[in-house]
């Protein structure tokens, strides 16, 4: 059976991903039913992002530096959305915390 542990000995968290290489998931009962996910829950959509001038500031390819070429990208790049279908079965779902994600991504400027 079980033996308890005592309160003051340190107890080493499960490695996950070493725990599924020595056990696999079609071996272990329940096991199987945790790895699977839908293969359409994530949705990955890009809205092109606005421009609020005519022409823009930023200077040809040739003439920038890469660092700076990959910071300004930060703010011409197209919005990338991933939204999750199942979502909301997940035993993580709070109807709260979903409110309080779509309030913060509306006050993001686009």
């Amino acid at each position: 059976g079980c033996q308890p542990v005592p309160l003051s000995e340190v107890v080493e968290p499960v490695d996950f991903e070493e725990y599924l290489e020595t056990h696999p998931p079609a071996a272990e009962p329940g096991l199987q039913e945790v790895m699977e996910f839908p293969t359409d829950d994530i949705e990955v959509s890009h809205e092109p992002r606005e421009s609020r001038t005519l022409e823009s500031g930023i200077p040809e390819e040739g003439k920038l530096d890469a660092r700076v070429r990959d910071a300004l990208q930060v703010y011409t790049d197209d919005w990338v959305t991933i939204q999750r279908k199942y979502q909301r079965l997940s035993t993580m779902y709070s109807p709260h915390t979903v409110e309080k994600q779509r309030d913060r991504q509306r006050g993001l400027a686009r």
